[in-house]
């Protein structure tokens, strides 16, 4: 019987990162689950910014989602003057 873990993080990580993961996450499945590598599948899906939030901040205003740290910080404090003045 396949094995079958799904790994979703922010899109723009380097291809080793992913490669690092998918290689330990499939070692640790296999380990545990006492399962061969031919039955172990992982997956990384790469989310959007766009396509994410969390309490209501957009996944591109998050940390690990953008490159720009000030934009991120600039973002969250016009969204946060938005509420107060609602």
């Amino acid at each position: 019987m396949p094995v079958l873990a799904t790994i979703q993080y922010p899109k723009g990580k380097d291809p080793k990162h992913a490669q690092n993961l998918l290689e330990r996450v499939a070692d640790v499945l296999m380990d545990e689950l006492k399962v061969k590598p031919e039955q172990v599948r992982v997956i990384v899906r790469e989310m959007e910014g766009t396509r994410y939030s969390a309490g209501g901040i957009m996944g591109y205003e998050l940390d690990g989602f953008s490159e720009e740290p000030e934009s991120r910080t600039k973002a969250r404090e016009e969204k946060n003057r938005r509420k107060q003045n609602a």
